[in-house]
């Protein structure tokens, strides 16, 4: 299994429930990132990365940054988007020719009227969509292999909601799920709800993998604490 280390792009995460979660601004900066790929490298250059809040830089900026990577011989590159990076299909081109393999893409409900509810931003659902198709297209257009993963976000305010978004996650052609939990979430209570959304992603042949709650917690389930991605995050 590849072991995937998180470098941020600064600004906000705006995937996020705005009921339960505050929007902070993050402070690293493009050249924070930058040193802190070069510092990956000058250890050993790591199996892959993973871009975070990539929406908060400029398309030729991020490009650039997958580029030097790639200069680095990391093998495998990602980036987590809410889905405006990759909007237009030439974007996601842009980015897949740069070396982008993998794209997580958040969701935090099934369909645009929760999904945009719970976010907080209009059309949101359907920016993240688009992103999928666009960065399929792109990778099929180009001839390289390349995964989709569905971020989702689970706190009180869609626990129930989690089996539907999988089921359309799993719709969209999605190639992982991983589903984050908010530590609030007391596991007593949301146990069942994990287990449907893994069943639905067993029976649509997704792997659902489930952070934020223990293996413990998780009981029977707790295949689904393992990730496809093991990802560190960079500080």
């Amino acid at each position: 299994m590849l072991e995937y280390r998180e470098i941020s792009l600064g600004g906000i995460d705006e995937a996020i429930c705005i009921r339960c979660t505050p929007r902070v601004q993050e402070e690293p900066t493009l050249s924070t990132a930058a040193e802190n790929l070069d510092g990956l490298v000058a250890e050993g250059a790591p199996a892959g990365v993973l871009f975070t809040n990539a929406d908060s830089t400029e398309l030729d900026v991020l490009a650039a940054l997958v580029r030097r990577a790639v200069r680095s011989d990391i093998t495998r590159i990602g980036i987590r988007t809410s889905g405006r990076i990759l909007r237009q299909e030439q974007d996601a081109m842009s980015l897949v020719s740069a070396g982008v393999r993998v794209a997580e893409v958040a969701f935090a409900g099934p369909d645009s009227s929760e999904h945009d509810a719970l976010i907080g931003v209009p059309g949101s659902f359907d920016v993240a969509a688009g992103a999928i198709r666009a960065f399929s297209t792109a990778a099929k257009g180009l001839g390289v292999r390349a995964a989709i993963r569905s971020r989702i976000p689970v706190c009180a305010h869609n626990l129930h909601l989690i089996p539907a978004t999988v089921m359309a996650c799993a719709e969209m052609g999605v190639s992982s799920m991983l589903l984050v939990c908010e530590p609030s979430l007391d596991p007593r209570r949301s146990v069942e709800w994990i287990s449907a959304a893994c069943d639905t992603g067993t029976v649509n042949r997704v792997w659902v993998a489930v952070s934020g709650v223990s293996a413990e917690a998780l009981g029977g389930l707790a295949l689904h604490a393992q990730d496809v991605m093991a990802l560190t995050e960079v500080s």
